[in-house]
């Protein structure tokens, strides 16, 4: 990984005067760029407030299919368990996020 690479990653994350997901569709590339990522990869703005449910919101992708990503997501059919292990873990990230 090069230093101009790193920060065209931090300058993306700057960008927040873009539409959301322009603004994840950014990052998302910029992200794939510096990891090496050629498959490509996605980013999503969630909601896990309920407490039961993780609701993804905004969308950013970089070389992978709409439907694959949202094929992904949608789990209904998830056990009880996972997903209340999940929400778990997207409260923790969101703490984390916004406590630095």
């Amino acid at each position: 990984m090069k230093a101009r690479d790193a920060t065209g990653m931090i300058e993306s994350a700057y960008r927040v005067e873009l539409a959301t997901e322009t603004w994840l569709q950014e990052v998302t590339a910029a992200a794939c760029h510096v990891l090496g990522a050629d498959a490509g990869g996605f980013s999503f703005q969630y909601d896990a407030s309920r407490g039961n449910w993780v609701d993804v919101g905004a969308l950013g992708l970089h070389r992978l299919a709409p439907e694959f990503v949202r094929e992904f997501l949608d789990q209904p059919d998830m056990p009880r368990e996972a997903v209340l292990e999940l929400v778990r873990v997207f409260m923790s990230l969101r703490s984390c996020v916004s406590t630095s």
